[in-house]
């Protein structure tokens, strides 16, 4: 004879008047086995543990189950546990596990698009240092202080820029186990 809360009656969705034997024709196909190795397991170990699908009603629930079987002259007598209905956490985690895909997938274009995009402004930065530097030895005579002082500090900022697309660059194919700073 079993004794069950309201709650495992819930989750097992039957009254009670029905035994617990009859669960396993509700255990998913899939799970029969191993809900069969849980319990021989447990009758040699003293501990039952499972997460198996429920199928009852049209609808199908995951269900974790622990439990600590007693024992007399050897023999199990009785098991002592929790039910719970994990359904909704294992969607969840499902969830999580679709998301964390997907912004990976997110993560390997961004990282894509940074290389390209830092290629294509590394090119127009070195035509402008290039020019300036022509432009600075070929006209070196003829320009006068003010205007080499800002051709220099215009070297200087396509430098400085340059640098910076480095940094975004080497930035965004950091790992993703590494830590941004």
């Amino acid at each position: 004879h079993s004794i069950n809360t309201p709650e495992v009656l819930r989750i097992f969705e039957m009254d009670e008047n029905e035994k617990m034997d009859g669960f396993m024709l509700h255990v998913h196909p899939d799970d029969v086995q191993k809900v069969r190795d849980a319990i021989d397991r447990a009758s040699k170990t003293g501990v039952y543990e499972c997460e198996f699908r429920y199928i009852k009603n049209g609808r199908e629930k995951v269900v974790w189950a622990l439990g600590r079987i007693q024992f007399e002259n050897g023999e199990p007598q009785k098991m002592i546990g929790t039910v719970q209905d994990i359904t909704e956490i294992k969607r969840i985690e499902r969830e999580l596990v679709e998301k964390t895909r997907q912004l990976e997938q997110s993560n390997k274009s961004l990282q894509q698009f940074a290389s390209v995009a830092s290629h294509d402004l590394k090119e127009p930065l070195r035509k402008i240092s290039l020019f300036t530097d022509i432009v600075m030895q070929a006209e070196k005579a003829r320009l006068s202080e003010d205007s080499m002082i800002k051709l220099e500090r215009m070297q200087s900022s396509s430098k400085s820029m340059m640098r910076m697309i480095q940094d975004i660059l080497s930035f965004s194919m950091l790992e993703s186990k590494q830590q941004k700073e």
